[in-house]
């Protein structure tokens, strides 16, 4: 047999000790008049008696009582450390592009100015001190003209 519709949530409710006084008068008349639903709360009963739990030890009340506490700790120490990374994260970030405004334009005044060729060939090298502003043709030589392409340049010996 089954239970009566209008009380099935309630036999489940009394099993598991969530019911009411009012509803639990009105279920225990019920019960005492209806076959089907004393064997059901029956049923509920000894299948809820396996699954039952042990009653809390008093560590275990403790625990639960100081969830709360323990859990918002928690979670400001989490918030804390997230700042703490963020912060450290923004100075590197700061740093970098301080670093960058500084050493980017020093970079292109660099890639500006041409570099010196490093020339072998003697050829190049008078071509190179003919083409100067300023020649090194007068330190050479002692004289004050401007060495021309046709002017010869002393070599170590002064020949």
């Amino acid at each position: 047999m089954r239970p009566c519709r209008d009380f099935e949530t309630l036999l489940i409710d009394r099993a598991a000790g969530d019911l009411q006084e009012e509803a639990m008068e009105m279920l225990a008349q019920h019960i005492s008049h209806c076959q089907a639903c004393a064997a059901e709360a029956a049923a509920l009963e000894e299948t809820l008696q396996w699954v039952r739990l042990p009653p809390k030890t008093a560590e275990e009340r403790a625990a639960m009582a100081s969830l709360p506490l323990r859990t918002a700790i928690a979670w400001r120490r989490t918030e804390r450390r997230r700042s703490t990374v963020q912060g450290a994260a923004a100075g590197f970030i700061a740093a970098a592009a301080a670093a960058a405004l500084v050493f980017i334009p020093i970079a292109r005044q660099r890639a500006a100015v041409p570099r010196p060729v490093e020339l072998s060939d003697t050829a190049a090298v008078e071509l190179e001190i003919w083409a100067m502003d300023v020649p090194y043709g007068e330190a050479l030589t002692g004289g004050g003209g401007d060495l021309g392409p046709s002017d010869q340049v002393l070599d170590d010996e002064g020949e």
